[in-house]
């Protein structure tokens, strides 16, 4: 079985939690590969990594907007995570843009709360997990420091 075969057998048999997981796992590795890029200058490097990480940032607002407009459940925390996706994506970006590796601090410390919370949520309600309806989380942790996306 070739490898590609592999994680495709391996992805198509995961759970929607699983697979949720995943990607913040994912996630967060981009981010540490576009810092390191920076850093390096690595311009091939941060414009891979900066694609991968704003593309499952995107794919996660999606997701959200779909299972609103599948008659999933409805409220406010839906609109909080999906504005949260899109400030991730622009201070991804600017990052990039501005070669400042400083700003992924807060954005790798914002995604490790988040996949915390969702594990925590998983674990305390699989059957709720399963169909990726988290309750809304405001006792969360927030990274210290300012965060902008002017800069």
């Amino acid at each position: 079985m070739s490898i590609q075969a592999y994680q495709s057998a391996s992805v198509n048999t995961m759970t929607k939690s699983e697979i949720l997981l995943k990607l913040y796992q994912g996630l967060i590795k981009t981010v540490d590969m576009l810092e390191e890029a920076i850093v390096r200058r690595d311009i091939p490097g941060k414009i891979d990594a900066t694609n991968r990480s704003t593309a499952i940032l995107g794919e996660l607002a999606m997701a959200l907007e779909a299972s609103r407009e599948e008659g999933g459940e409805q409220g406010d925390w839906q609109d909080r995570l999906i504005a949260l996706y899109l400030f991730l994506m622009e201070e991804i970006s600017v990052s990039n843009i501005r070669n400042e590796e400083r700003r992924l601090k807060p954005v790798r410390e914002i995604l490790e709360v988040l996949l915390e919370t969702w594990k925590d949520a998983i674990s305390q309600s699989p059957s709720r997990a399963s169909s990726m309806r988290p309750s809304p989380v405001s006792h969360a942790k927030v990274p210290e420091g300012r965060l902008s996306v002017r800069g």
